[in-house]
Order: C-alpha cells, then structure tokens, then sequence
C-alpha cells in the first residue's frame, strides 16, 4: 500500500514537473506574441475540455468564457448606441486572453489570432492578427518556446551543480568477458610493463574522447551514441601505475542491453548493499547474498572491513576484496548496520575457471548475433547457467535468483552460450522453462515455469552466471561457431578431447577426481590442481580418473581417463582467485557532482545544456544510421515512467530530470516537420524571401503530412513504452 502511495505521489511530481516545463515553453510563445503586437486569444496547459477558466474581468470559471466574450464584442461593434456603449465598457475591462487549465496534462498551447496549427489556411484580416504580424516578428515568436526551454534547463543545471548532483562516479565496477572493454589493449600498455588486457575494476576514467567524464553515465552515452565502427579514445588512472592508461575502443551492440552500441561495463560498486523499497526485491538480494556465504547479512548493511583492516567507502571496497580474495586465501568480511548490529564472515576465494568464446548461429538476426558469448568451463567441463539477479520480467516469469536452468526450450541443461542462443533464437515469442529452485539447507526443488515470455531483443529480464560455485553438474559442451575475433586473454582454453568425450550427456554430475570426492565445479579445479603439482613442477602431462552421475535413473557411473598435456597442467596452475561477492548487490560508488563556486556551476550548467542539446541532434542522427533503433525512444509513457524512478532519488534528480526533457522538448519542437514549431520556421522562412505564404493547398498537404508523421511516432514510441514496461 505504502509502495503504491510512493509511486502515485512520483508520477504527480512527474506529471507536475512535465506541466511546468510545457508551460513555460508556451509562455514564450506569449510573451513574444504580446511583444510582437499579435493578439493572444487563449493561453493554454494541456489538452481536451478545460477544468478550469480564467479571463481578467471574468474571473475563474470552469467552462470557456469565449462565448461570452465574443459575444460582448459583437454587441460593441454593433448599431445600438446604449447597449454597444456598455458592451464596450464592459470590454476595457476584459483581457482578449483566456488561461485555461484542460483535462489532459501532457500538452499544452497558444491560440493566437489567425493562427491554428491544425488549420494552417485559417486567417484574420485584423490588424493585430498573426498574418498582420512582419515574417521576421513572427520568427521570433515561432522560436520563442524553443528559447524557453534551453533558457529553463539551463537554469536548472545550474541549480543542479551549485546544490550538488550525487550521481554514480566515472570509475570502473565489473568488466564483461569477451566484450570490447575486457579486450582492448592499453596503447602504452608496453612502455607500463602491462602484460594482462582490458579495463580493470577500480580503474577511474579521468579522459573520455578530450574531456574529463564527471559520472559514469557519460561513459555509457559516449559509447552508446558512437558511430558504427567508431573507436573512442579514453584514459584511466589505475592503482599503482604513475601513468594513466590510454585506450582506444570501438563498442558493439549488445542485446542484453536491447542492442545498444556498449563496451561491457558496469559503473564501481561502494560499501553499501542495496535495499529496495519492495520487501520482495529486498529477498532477492538476501538470495543472493546467501549463495556467496553471507547468511545473515542485511540489505542496507555497510562493508566496514576486509581482513580486519577499515575500508574507505569512496575506495570501491569491492575492488579492494577483489585484490583480497586473488591471493587465494579466506578472506574477513565485516559488515555493519545502522542500528549498530555487526556481522562478520569469513569466506574462501571463488577459483578461476577456464573461459571460452563462442559466436551465436548464423540463422539468427545479425542484431541478434553480433557479439561474443564467453563462459568458464574447465578442461572442457562447462557448469549449467543459472539466474544470478531477476528484472521486473524475469521476476514476472517467475524466476528467481540461484534457479539453476534444467530446460530451456529443447535444451536440457543448457551453458550460458546454449541459453544465451536458445533464448535469441526465441525473440519476440515465449520458451520453455524448467529450474531447479535451491533451498535453505542446500537441497534443490524442481520447478515448472511453463512459457516465458521473451522480448524482441532476445531476453528474458535476467542477468545470467553459472552453476559452478555451489553444484557439479555439467553442461554438454556448445555446438556453436568460433568467434572470428578470439578472447585476449591469458584463461582462454579450448576443451580436452577426453573431457568432451566423457561428458557428451548434459545434466552429469561429476562427483569423484583421481578418487576424491567434488561437490562442485569450483572445488573440483582445486582437486585438479593437487592431483597435478608433481606434474606442473616437472613440467610434464597428467592422467586423472573422473567419475561423473548421469540422472538416468539405474545408469550407472561413467568413468573415464582424461589425459592432460604439459600445456594444460601449466594452463590450469595459471588459474588465479576472485571474490565470491557478486558487486551487483551494492550500490553504486557515487559522486557529488557540484561546482566549486557560482562561476564554475553556471559554466557547468551551460555546458551541460549544449552537450544534451548535441546529444538529442545525435541520437536523431544516429537512428538514420541504424545504430539505435526506434526501440530506444521513450514517449509519454516511457517518460513518466522514467521519471517516477528518478523522482525517489530526490529534488535534484527531478530537477535534473525536467532539465533533460526541457531540452529534448525544445529540439523536438524544432525538428522541420509541419504543425510543429520548426516546420511553422520554414514557412516563415519562404514568406520572408519569397514576400508571400505558402498556397494553401501546399500548407494543407504538408500539415497532414507532418501530423500522420506525428501521430505514427507517437503511437510506435507509446507501444514501445508499454511493451518495456510490461516486459513483453
């Protein structure tokens, strides 16, 4: 109840905000029309029948006062000298202009005498009339919403910066493998003695295409509005190198992020683990937190210290665990609550596994299919995906973080690059989908989800990782192509012949290693390692015997020699540590972004205000170069719904967010297509050097262009919008 209260009392300060910013753009058109000498019949915000009237010298009313005052003028101008005498008395009084507030809030206009947007051939011979108004006035009253708007979102950068805008610091959390960030080569990577590829956790970026990035969201917009094929430089500041490191990286479309141009990046994490406002997403992380070791540890809790040692919560402490945990020893984690209460765990390192790269089926869309899908596996030995973290889709499809996937349309047991192409091959349809659910004490429960739904970019709503830390069932090894770009990376191995050989059934469990028991993936790399040490010290090969379950009921054990070569003993002793906490589960690092006095926040304001200003005129350009889509446009609904997500993060973020859509309303407003404020510029335009206006056939066919235009854009973005919002 109190959620749904929140989110109404959101939506109203949205739709508040949104009515302010349509205000103030049609209060530009009145005020110029005023100056320009052009009378204002009507002065309006939102659209339909008026709830609420006023006329100076009529007062408030809740029907138009119109009528009435069209009738007051016809008596003026008439014969009877008593009644036009009082009618035209009663006129001094009046304003030729009525304010109204309509029924529908997303809109609104100014009615100016001889002058109708929907009926361009309207005309008033009135010497106060828009047509009786110079081309050049007009021009400016046309262009003075537009005006309006960037004058009012520069203002509010500018409030914005000089309060501070806590937003999420330009510092590098996760790095996705395989994509371009985890493969890119630093340019002076040899002249730093840096041997190992790719962006790293806990880098910051201090240089983003020549200039310095304030917030992690610039990253992901640089790289997103990128031409195809387009490589953008960027520079790094990394802990223990003097030198920052240069980078040059082209993004790639990448369906989990419905097929936007990205690099594979996620912004740092800080000290704090999320706490939803939803008691249900709140279990979820509790979930989560629980299949990394750290039952009992609460949503909201601060990570205090690591190994005893305070951490510094603007440090990125998940970075700092990270380099912890790569030792490859158990590692202290305390967390500590706002009530005081204290909890430590202590947790062993997650073992590295091998990775592989595999391309997606040529028979899919190239949208589809254009990117690389990696996944761990050992010697050839590939752990099951599992659900890691659910969106507001996947929760609908009643996933749940830790499901482990058993089917998943006519794949049992699938990997992560299996799924992944399953799953893409099934955009805009539904999949099969049965889990196995773990519970409390470790047991698994077999649940049937029946038909998911999933989106035309080929998802589900979740984010995926695999089985490899708490299970030792194996998926068949990918029939899938080769990337023509391989991973640069040092874990990088293809499979054991013998391996694949021995696990040809998915859904095995491999449940003995040279007579030692492995209750997963993760420790069997562990009992791998021992088994070889004599093997890697002298430099030769290995024979281990490998015992695997199949749930074929009264199947027995498959046993299997697999023969191990010099290369892969070393490949396998190469194999480092990582932290079992997933960073997803804290908050985002953040970062007050404020300038340092009055001078430098009315900089940052105007500069902001340009850089959203190109940004719009690029993402339009962008889209008739096909690197974004019409899928990535918000309209009304996707906007109000935007904005009610922000509005929880405070005053500053809506003003921050009604600066973004003052700016974005004013280049929409301008864009040359008829009945809007740009297309009335271009008739002005021709009238001011032809001396005459457009025929009216030709202002006829052009308006109905532009509102078939229009009308078609509107509707695709608000189907957009309910099919994102609904998850379809």
């Amino acid at each position: 109840m109190l959620e749904t209260l929140q989110t109404i009392i959101d939506l109203a300060t949205i739709v508040l905000g949104f009515g302010l910013i349509i205000a103030i753009h049609e209060a530009g058109h009145f005020v110029a029309a005023r100056w320009a000498g052009i009378r204002v019949l009507a002065f309006a915000i939102g659209f339909g029948r008026p709830l609420l009237c006023y006329r100076k010298g009529m007062g408030v009313t809740r029907a138009s006062t119109e009528p009435e005052y069209q009738r007051l003028r016809e008596r003026a101008g008439g014969t009877r000298g008593e009644q036009r005498e009082q009618a035209r008395e009663q006129l001094s009084r009046m304003s030729p202009t009525e304010y109204r507030l309509n029924l529908i809030p997303l809109g609104g206009y100014v009615k100016m005498l001889g002058q109708d947007d929907a009926d361009p051939t309207a005309k008033s011979d009135a010497p106060d009339s828009y047509q009786n108004c110079p081309p050049a006035k007009r021009m400016v009253v046309i262009s003075a919403g537009v005006v309006a708007n960037l004058v009012t979102a520069a203002a509010l950068f500018i409030v914005v910066f000089t309060v501070g805008l806590r937003a999420e610091a330009p510092v590098i959390g996760d790095v996705i493998p395989g994509k371009p960030a985890a493969l890119a080569v630093a340019i002076n990577a040899d002249a730093l003695g840096i041997t190992d590829p790719g962006l790293m956790p806990g880098d910051r970026v201090i240089e983003l295409d020549g200039r310095d990035p304030r917030q992690f969201s610039e990253l992901f917009m640089k790289f997103a509005m990128a031409a195809r094929g387009q490589e953008i430089p960027l520079s790094v500041q990394r802990a223990g190198y003097d030198q920052p490191l240069q980078f040059s990286i082209a993004p790639e479309r990448d369906p989990d992020f419905k097929n936007l141009l990205t690099i594979g990046i996620f912004a740092a994490a800080s000290d704090t683990l999320m706490n939803p406002s939803a008691e249900a997403e709140r279990e979820q992380v509790r979930s989560v937190l629980r299949q990394a070791g750290l039952d009992g540890v609460e949503p909201g809790m601060r990570l205090v210290s690591i190994d005893g040692v305070d951490v510094d919560p603007d440090g990125s402490p998940i970075a700092l665990a990270r380099s912890a945990f790569a030792r490859g020893e158990e590692v202290t984690l305390a967390f500590a609550g706002d009530s005081g209460a204290r909890v430590e765990r202590t947790l062993s390192p997650r073992p590295q596994l091998q990775l592989a790269a595999f391309g997606l089926p040529q028979e899919l869309p190239r949208r589809l299919r254009e990117g690389v899908v990696s996944s761990e596996h050992l010697l050839g030995l590939m752990p099951v995906m599992t659900v890691n973290m659910t969106g507001e889709a996947g929760e609908r499809a009643g996933l749940r973080a830790g499901d482990v996937f058993v089917l998943l349309g006519d794949r049992s047991w699938p990997s992560v690059p299996e799924a992944t192409s399953a799953i893409r091959g099934a955009a805009g349809k539904s999949i099969r989908v049965i889990v196995d659910r773990p519970n409390a004490d470790g047991t698994f429960e077999r649940v049937d989800l029946g038909e998911a739904p999933v989106s035309k970019e080929g998802t589900i709503g979740f984010a995926p990782t695999d089985s490899a830390r708490f299970t030792n069932r194996i998926a068949r090894w990918p029939s899938l192509p080769t990337p023509s770009e391989d991973l640069k990376s040092d874990r990088l191995a293809g499979p054991n012949a013998d391996v694949v050989e021995l696990a040809s059934l998915p859904g095995a469990r491999v449940v003995e290693a040279g007579g030692r028991r492995v209750p997963t993936l993760e420790s069997l790399r562990n009992v791998l390692r021992d088994l070889t040490s004599q093997a890697a010290a002298d430099g030769e090969g290995a024979e281990i015997e490998l015992v695997l379950e199949l749930d074929l009921e009264g199947s027995p054990s498959e046993r299997g020699v697999v023969r191990l070569s010099a290369d892969e003993v070393e490949a396998l002793h190469a194999l480092g540590y990582t932290s079992p906490v997933p960073p997803q589960v804290f908050d985002p690092l953040m970062v007050l972004v404020k300038g340092e006095g009055p001078g430098e926040a009315v900089m940052m304001g105007l500069h902001e205000t340009r850089r959203i200003l190109e940004r719009t005129y690029l993402t339009l350009s962008r889209l008739f170069e096909g690197t974004i889509g019409v899928q990535h446009l918000n309209g009304p609904v996707g906007i109000a719904h935007t904005g009610t997500l922000i509005a929880r993060r405070g005053l500053i973020w809506v003003l921050f967010f009604m600066a973004l859509v003052s700016v974005n309303l004013a280049v929409v407003n301008f864009l040359p297509i008829p009945i809007t404020d740009g297309g009335q510029m271009l008739f002005l335009i021709y009238e001011q050097f032809t001396g005459k206006a457009p025929s009216d056939r030709v202002l006829n066919i052009a308006t109905l262009a532009g509102l078939v235009l229009i009308v078609g854009v509107f509707l695709v973005v608000t189907f957009n919008d309910l099919r994102n919002l609904l998850g379809l």
